[in-house]
């Protein structure tokens, strides 16, 4: 694995503008001197190569983020759904009396 600055070296970049080309494209990386994964050093490639690549691939993430983020909210209301119905079901069983 690579570091963002041995990568921004080979791409003739200086390390902290290939920093935040990552992180525009949302990212999260610590540092320069951080490895980062093969997937990162692929879009930072192709954001290098070609500008408009950045803000596809930013643009990628934000629906995948909103989908993600979408789903965790429906599955927080079928919990909270959930939770709600045993709360009933309980109280019932109290009101009844015991035979």
């Amino acid at each position: 694995m690579q570091t963002v600055a041995s990568l921004a070296e080979r791409l003739g970049i200086e390390p902290e503008a290939a920093l935040e080309k990552l992180r525009y494209m949302l990212f999260e990386v610590d540092g320069v001197d951080v490895e980062i994964s093969d997937e990162q050093c692929d879009v930072l490639i192709e954001a290098v190569d070609s500008p408009a690549a950045a803000d596809q691939i930013r643009k990628a993430k934000q629906e995948e983020l909103a989908k993600i983020e979408k789903r965790n909210e429906r599955l927080r209301e079928a919990a909270a759904k959930k939770r709600e119905a045993a709360a009933k079901k309980k109280a019932a069983a109290k009101k009844k009396p015991a035979a």
